[in-house]
């Protein structure tokens, strides 16, 4: 089960990273559709290193889900963020704040609030109505079982993958350029302005369903086993062999009726990253993958098909600004496990109000 969940994440890595920094480690760079002109900017500026130290930023999520039980999570949130000079610790080189308004709509109950944060040396700070509590951000990723953070901050990729394991991975899925380009699209869109700066728009659809189904997926995705840093054993090597065509087709129906697409905002002559939009719906059959975990339901416990629409935007501004970042009066601290915070989606679910 370990090594299945392992091939999954790959696999799920393959395609959030074969538009941009994988292949263009590789040295013939894919287009994805895009003509040389704009192929050319594309990779130069989501390649280039964004000089700015400092940016606001603001957010919009939304998840709906129907089918027999429906919810609904909503958030909007706006704050700055700011890189600290000289720091030495990556999770105290960066200050940021966030103001957030929160709703929960889930079992004939609605649930909503604000959420207050704040992220000043190293120590994170919540607002718990009213009161300010903190606690250390390492101690805080450390409790809640986090991804790396401090590795992802310093420069690493999820999992501890450094750049030389990102060229490995490179040169592992170059032969399968062409494998990604069938199934993800990207168009230049119309140039817009913000801040007086041009800012060139990127939208990036992909076929989930068409990509996951392609046999030739396995095939990729066992390259990038072998040679992106995953150390397998012998034993785990023929495990994966013999899994990985299950692998794929079962993402491949999971994925069946799915869409995505992200769009992406760079500025043309400053090389800021302006954000991006993602807009992802998918329906899932619950009566098949019962199927496939032991035998099929009977016609009294079919369940009907859940939806899912998932849409976020995360606007950035203001870039090389000064923000300040104020401690908290009178703040509290607490552990991980006293620290409350009350009106987010993720306590509401966890508490199922």
């Amino acid at each position: 089960m370990k090594l299945f969940f392992r091939l999954s994440l790959v696999l799920a890595l393959l395609v959030m990273l074969a538009p941009t920094a994988v292949f263009a480690q590789g040295g013939d760079l894919p287009c994805f559709g895009l003509s040389p002109e704009d192929c050319e900017l594309y990779y130069s500026l989501t390649q280039g290193e964004m000089d700015a130290t400092s940016f606001a930023m603001a957010y919009a999520f939304n998840l709906l889900v129907t089918g027999a039980e429906s919810a609904e999570v909503t958030s909007n949130g706006e704050g700055h963020f700011s890189l600290v000079p000289g720091a030495t610790d990556p999770l105290a080189s960066f200050n940021m704040d966030m103001v957030t308004d929160n709703t929960v709509v889930a079992e004939g109950q609605t649930t909503s609030g604000p959420f207050e944060f704040r992220i000043i040396d190293g120590n994170f700070y919540a607002n718990v109505e009213g009161q300010w509590q903190y606690t250390a951000l390492e101690t805080l990723v450390e409790a809640n079982n986090i991804v790396d953070l401090k590795s992802l901050i310093a420069g690493a990729a999820p999992g501890g993958m450094s750049e030389a394991e990102m060229a490995q991975m490179a040169e592992a899925m170059a032969p399968y350029a062409g494998l990604f380009e069938s199934y993800i699209t990207i168009e230049r869109g119309a140039d817009i302005q913000v801040e007086g700066n041009t800012v060139a728009v990127f939208n990036i659809s992909a076929d989930l369903a068409g990509l996951f189904s392609d046999p030739n997926l396995g095939q990729a995705l066992g390259a990038v086993m072998q040679m992106g840093g995953q150390q397998l054993t012998e034993e785990e090597q023929e495990q994966m062999t013999q899994m990985m065509p299950m692998v794929v087709g079962m993402m491949g129906m999971f994925f069946a009726d799915s869409s995505l697409a992200i769009s992406t905002r760079y500025g043309v002559d400053n090389g800021y990253f302006y954000g991006f939009d993602v807009d992802f719906a998918m329906t899932m059959d619950p009566n098949m993958f019962a199927g496939l975990m032991g035998g099929m339901p009977s016609e009294e416990a079919q369940q009907e098909p859940v939806s899912l629409d998932l849409q976020l935007t995360v606007d950035l501004s203001q870039h090389n600004a000064e923000f300040t970042y104020q401690v908290p009066e009178g703040a509290v601290e607490v552990s991980p496990d006293e620290m409350g915070v009350p009106g987010t989606p993720l306590e509401s679910l966890e508490s199922g109000k």
